[in-house]
């Protein structure tokens, strides 16, 4: 069982004088990066800023300059390492790397490193800490510390229990990334499709000492990934999970460092929301446009309504990235003509309230074990109905009926049949509305963090008791 957190007398002073000094890792950061783990990275230093410590962001950068670059981020000192490699080892394991975090941290001096998330840093950071005697902390906010591609899913979307004995799902996983990400003249390109990828890593395990270098470099990063992720993992002190299904999952793949369920917190503006418009239905997707995320899902299903005599068809606005995935997002422009879709872009994560109060209902159709997602937190915390794909990592958060709805996960059908009550019923989101929210904030989260750091004996025992107590 994962741990539970140590009982916090309220009402007590929460700050440790002259605060803890933090190093927050993450694999990247606004404005580069927006999506949950970096505004997690971002809203955790904040809170424990408020609350009188000193975090640091050490975020890496695939893209610029290819030097050290400081900045200050809403009052948070951000530091940016450049990733110079991109092969696949050298996402996870680059030792000659350590120099560089080695003197980071002994500019910083951190009580403690947090990693919110390693890749690109790779256990170069690790070993950097290790050798200073700097204890580790983490927060699993996806399966990266044991899969390749952090989603636990096989290429076509099916569950994924993660990396077996000869790797043969972790080698097709692999290939078909690189003919994701590969440029559009390459040769991967012809291995995208079902059953190619298998093939592929069937060769590989085959073939691998009479193909040429580059490739068995490849192939051997992958296989010994999950090996060298497990030993630099399972020397952390203790890590974070927002549900219990992480946990298991981590478990279930050898990585045994201690684990405590703590939810994450959202800070965000909770006004009531405002009446709706006359008029249709007003969705929303908020996220990547990209497979896993099942935006396709939402649009056959959105497709498939049929509004009685009269009712106006619903609107569907999409906000997120049409470049990440080109190919994927090609297509559901193909699958959205003729339809009332809106595709609005990136946003600046300040507007989210303000989205949120523009939609009715926002649809969550994910296909892979999504992990507490922070737009399902900032739905309900802005008193947003919620549709999701029934998936261990989110059902956890709503009550069925009032404050969403669940579907078998890529069932657009069943999404459909979701959908169409508030379509019947125009005045049920409103009235669902009522009855949603959210109030943990990041300062929530934060406290549970400091309280973690307390339990594992990070926290110096010169400085007052952690919270009181």
């Amino acid at each position: 069982m994962s741990q539970s957190l140590p009982d916090l007398t309220p009402g007590l002073s929460p700050e440790f004088p002259p605060g803890l000094s933090i190093a927050l890792m993450v694999h990247a950061f606004l404005p580069d990066q927006n999506y949950g783990t970096e505004i997690y990275t971002l809203e955790l230093s904040r809170a424990l800023k408020q609350l009188g410590h000193r975090p640091t962001v050490i975020a890496a950068r695939r893209h610029g300059p290819a030097e050290i670059v400081r900045e200050d981020w809403d009052g948070v000192p951000v530091i940016r390492v450049p990733a110079l490699a991109t092969d696949t080892r050298s996402t996870f394991d680059d030792p000659s790397r350590v120099p560089l975090y080695r003197s980071l941290f002994e500019e910083l001096k951190p009580d403690v490193v947090h990693v919110c998330h390693f890749l690109y840093h790779t256990t170069a950071a690790h070993e950097a800490a290790r050798q200073l005697d700097i204890p580790l902390v983490a927060t699993f906010t996806d399966f990266h510390g044991f899969c390749h591609t952090g989603l636990l899913s096989t290429p076509s979307g099916t569950p994924c229990a993660g990396p077996s004995h000869l790797r043969f799902g972790c080698l097709a996983c692999g290939v078909h990334e690189k003919q994701r990400t590969a440029p559009a003249d390459s040769w991967w390109k012809l291995l995208g499709r079902w059953p190619m990828p298998q093939l592929s890593a069937l060769t590989a395990l085959l073939y691998r000492p009479v193909l040429p270098r580059a490739l068995r470099e490849e192939i051997d990063a992958v296989c010994d990934r999950p090996a060298v992720l497990k030993e630099a993992l399972n020397t952390y002190r203790a890590a974070i999970v927002p549900t219990e299904f992480t946990a298991q999952r981590y478990r279930d793949n050898a990585i045994t460092v201690p684990m405590t369920v703590s939810r994450f917190g959202v800070d965000i503006d909770r006004t009531p929301k405002p009446p709706p418009p006359p008029g249709p239905l007003r969705i929303g997707y908020i996220g990547q446009i990209a497979p896993h995320k099942g935006l396709h899902v939402l649009i056959e299903a959105v497709r498939g309504l049929r509004p009685a005599a009269g009712q106006p068809a619903p609107e569907v606005d999409v906000w997120g990235p049409l470049d990440q995935h080109p190919a994927y997002a090609a297509r559901i422009a193909t699958m959205a003509e003729g339809m009332q879709v809106r595709f609005a872009g990136l946003f600046d994560p300040a507007d989210m309230a303000s989205i949120m109060a523009g939609i009715d209902v926002l649809v969550i159709p994910s296909i892979w074990h999504e992990n507490s997602p922070l737009t399902l937190l900032q739905a309900l915390a802005t008193h947003t109905p919620v549709i999701m794909s029934d998936v261990p990592g989110m059902r956890d958060f709503i009550e069925t009926g009032v404050s969403g709805f669940a579907f078998p996960a890529g069932d657009a059908d069943s999404l459909a049949a979701a959908l169409r009550p508030f379509i019947d019923d125009p005045g049920l989101a409103a009235r669902m509305s009522r009855g949603v929210d959210y109030p943990r904030t990041s300062i929530d989260m934060a406290r549970d963090v400091l309280a973690i750091y307390r339990a594992c004996g990070i926290v110096p025992a010169e400085l007052p008791v952690l919270l009181g107590g």
